[in-house]
């Protein structure tokens, strides 16, 4: 499993040095109602952290977003948002290319709905197996790997989805 964190991290920090081109295709489009558009990886992201109570955008009134790993896949499997019913958590690699980038074009944090105090981040990529069985987070500013625990609270939820399936 520490391979495996290693390896992540490796890649991670790789995306970070890649060099910003100011002549790239615009990543992001901003579409109504909280959606963001990635265009890079092909990819429809909720541009807001996703409230465990409503399972809905958090609101700026709103103070707590933070979830279980329980509470995340929960939510992830039963949103119906703006017209699609099969949202998901991210994997790992597609946090990864969500936030670390020096370019403030490529990093979605600028452009996301998104509370300053967001940390950590849950992901769908499993982490090891028996006691220490968990998911993996994400840091959003120093894009460390953590293996979490299933009943620990603290990651917020963010959902995408495959902008090539069909339409629900």
């Amino acid at each position: 499993m520490d391979k495996l964190i290693f390896v992540l991290g490796v890649l991670a920090s790789g995306q970070v040095f890649a060099s910003c081109n100011a002549e790239s295709p615009i990543r992001f489009d901003k579409e109504a109602n909280h959606i963001l558009l990635d265009n890079k990886h092909r990819l429809m992201w909720m541009d807001c952290v996703i409230d465990p109570a409503t399972k809905a955008c958090l609101t700026d009134n709103q103070s707590s977003f933070s979830a279980t790993a329980k509470q995340a896949l929960e939510i992830a499997t039963s949103a119906t948002l703006e017209g699609h019913s099969n949202w998901r958590l991210p994997n790992i690699k597609e946090l990864v290319s969500l936030f670390a980038h020096e370019c403030e074009a490529e990093n979605a944090k600028l452009v996301m709905q998104v509370p300053e105090r967001l940390n950590y981040v849950w992901t769908s990529t499993t982490a090891s197996n028996g006691n220490s069985a968990g998911l993996l987070v994400l840091s959003t500013v120093s894009t460390q790997i953590t293996p979490w625990g299933l009943s620990r609270t603290g990651p917020a939820v963010l959902l995408v989805r495959d902008i090539n399936q069909t339409v629900e």
